[in-house]
C-alpha cells in the first residue's frame, strides 16, 4: 500500500466519520429541541465545531430546556438529506481528485495527433533523407503529400499511433537531371517521457 492509497482511505474514513457525526447532531438537536442553525458550520468548519459542540453540548441541552426548539419531522429530514447530498458530492469530486493523483500514466489513454498533421519539421525531415538517398541537394527536392490515412493506434504502456500516406517527390542532381518517385510513407507518433515524438519509417 503506497501513500497515495493510505490517503484515500484515511480520506474517506474521515469524510463518512464528518457525516455520521452531523446525523447525530441532528438528531440530538430534534431529541433535545435545540435549534439547527450551526449545522452549516458543522458543514463546513467540522474539525472546529464538532469538538466544541462536544465540550458544550450539556450547556446546549440545558439552554434548549428553557428555550426550546419544536422541530418538524419533515424539516429534520430536509436537513439531514441535504446534509447527505452535500457529502456525495464532495466524495464524488474527492474521488475524482485522488483517481487523476493514483492514475498511472502508463495506464491512461495517450491523445495522438491526426495522421493529417503533417507539419512542416515532418516534411523537412523527410525532405533530408531522400537528399541522402539519392544524392541531391536538399534545395532540390520537391515532395507531394497526399491521402493521409490512420493505419492503427494502440493503447497501453508502448501506444502509438502509425499512419500512412501517399509521397510523390522529385529529386534534381547537380547536372540537371530529374529522378521522379512515388511510394506509401509510413510516420508513427509515440510517447517517450511524457512527450509526443514521431519517427518517419
Amino acid at each position: 500500500m503506497d501513500i497515495w492509497e493510505v490517503l484515500y482511505f484515511f480520506a474517506f474514513i474521515v469524510t463518512y466519520f464528518m457525516l455520521a457525526s452531523i446525523l447525530w447532531v441532528l438528531y440530538d438537536g430534534r431529541k433535545h429541541s435545540y435549534s439547527y442553525k450551526f449545522i452549516l458550520g458543522f458543514a463546513l468548519l467540522w474539525v472546529i465545531t464538532f469538538p466544541v459542540y462536544l465540550l458544550r453540548r450539556k450547556n446546549i441541552i440545558e439552554h434548549a430546556k428553557t428555550n426550546p426548539t419544536i422541530h418538524k419531522r419533515s424539516s429534520t429530514i430536509i436537513v439531514g438529506l441535504f446534509t447527505i447530498l452535500f457529502f456525495l458530492f464532495f466524495l464524488a469530486e474527492h474521488n475524482e481528485n485522488m483517481k487523476s493523483l493514483y492514475e498511472d500514466p502508463a495506464e491512461s489513454p495517450k491523445e495522438f495527433s491526426s495522421c493529417d498533421d503533417f507539419d512542416d519539421n515532418m516534411i523537412e525531415d523527410l525532405v533530408q533523407g531522400i537528399a541522402k538517398d539519392y544524392g541531391a541537394l536538399e534545395s532540390k527536392v520537391e515532395v507531394f503529400i497526399t491521402n493521409h490515412s490512420e493505419v492503427h493506434t494502440t493503447t497501453g504502456e508502448d501506444a502509438e499511433r502509425l499512419c500512412k500516406a501517399e509521397l510523390r517527390f522529385t529529386a534534381t542532381y547537380a547536372d540537371g537531371d530529374k529522378y521522379n518517385d512515388e511510394r506509401m510513407v509510413y510516420y508513427r507518433y509515440f510517447y517517450e517521457d511524457s512527450v509526443e515524438r514521431y519517427v518517419i519509417e
